[in-house]
């Protein structure tokens, strides 16, 4: 049986990570950092493309950064590679030109997240930005009765 989420509501916060040292200040933002998925049924997906609303990290330090990300687990779900009873997939993609993270295979499909930072961008320099998109795919089966909110963190590391 099929249930249907009251709401699910994804708040992205970003962890901004200052820094001062050999390699200058490491700095990030990201703008907005708040995506809201709205109501999903069970074992559907959504990501921030279809809602129009791209997430844009943006290097605020003094020097090159390498951006990193990581997922997590909410209240009742588990972070996993693929859905199933009570675990979800959220997964990243960075956007450089129209067509990339859509919801069909492509040059640029979404990554899963897991609770281990993985590669966002290898190189960013000063002031430049990375555009990249959510999707998240709820669990097959969902025993939770409340909103589950999880967060994404997004790092700035020093470039060696």
């Amino acid at each position: 049986m099929k249930k249907l989420f009251s709401s699910i509501t994804l708040v992205v916060l970003i962890g901004m990570i200052v820094a001062a040292g050999a390699a200058g200040d490491i700095s990030i933002s990201v703008l907005d950092g708040t995506v809201a998925y709205g109501q999903v049924a069970v074992g559907a997906s959504v990501s921030t493309l279809s809602l129009g609303d791209m997430q844009i990290a943006t290097n605020t330090g003094d020097a090159a950064e390498k951006f990193s990300i990581k997922g997590q687990d909410s209240a009742s779900w588990t972070l996993e590679s693929t859905a199933g009873p009570n675990q979800y997939v959220h997964g990243f993609c960075v956007w450089t030109t129209e067509g990339d993270c859509d919801n069909d295979p492509g040059p640029n499909d979404y990554t899963a997240l897991t609770p281990e930072y993985a590669t966002l961008a290898v190189s960013v320099n000063v002031a430049g930005v990375v555009n990249f998109h959510l999707r998240i795919t709820t669990p097959t089966v969902n025993s939770a009765t409340d909103q589950q909110h999880v967060d994404v963190t997004v790092l700035a590391e020093a470039i060696p």
